[in-house]
This record gives structure tokens, C-alpha cells and sequence, in this order.
């Protein structure tokens, strides 16, 4: 099965150092996410899965010591992949004790 993603995305940021205005800074930020991956079942009941992420928070400008400002780009790129197992149950079965 191949698929797309799509969603927000929080971040909080803590920016520290000698070049920043009052040493430190932190942010919250709004981004979005977008994404596709493909997955597949194999020996049954078991499934692989790839997928990539984007997220983007856009930018912000921070103070500088000298008076000035400077601009951070905040996005990430992720690919990650899993293996795992679907287990044959329903919660049905919790209830009427498996008949």
C-alpha cells in the first residue's frame, strides 16, 4: 500500500549563546507536515513499512548582541521504517471470551 501524510507540527526551540541578545531565547512554533511511505504485508501477518517525513516551521529572527538580528530556517526531514506483527484478535473477543 502506498500512502500520503499531511498535519501540523509543534515545536518548542531554547536558543542560547554568546551571540544572542540577553544570552538566551525560546520559541514555540507552528509548522505543517508532509509525508508518504509505502507498506507491505509479507508471511501473513506481518508488515514492513518506509516512510519520509518533511516538516517545516518556517523562520524567525532572533536578536543579536550587536544590535542586529539573524534568521533561523526550522524544518526536518525524518525517514524511518518499521517491522511488525497484526495480531488476530478482536475486542470482541475480550467480551464474549473468545466463542
Amino acid at each position: 500500500m502506498v500512502y500520503g501524510t499531511a498535519g501540523i507540527a509543534f515545536a518548542e526551540v531554547d536558543v542560547s549563546g554568546t551571540l544572542i541578545a540577553g544570552g538566551s531565547d525560546d520559541e514555540r512554533f507552528t509548522g505543517f507536515v508532509v509525508g508518504g511511505g509505502l507498506e507491505a504485508t509479507f508471511q501473513n501477518r506481518m508488515f514492513a513499512r518506509v516512510e519520509y517525513l518533511h516538516t517545516d516551521y518556517g523562520d524567525e529572527k532572533f536578536a543579536d548582541t550587536g544590535g542586529g538580528t539573524f534568521n533561523v530556517d526550522l524544518d526536518s526531514d525524518v525517514v524511518r521504517g518499521a517491522i511488525g506483527y497484526r495480531f488476530d484478535w478482536s475486542p470482541l473477543d475480550l467480551l464474549t471470551g473468545g466463542r
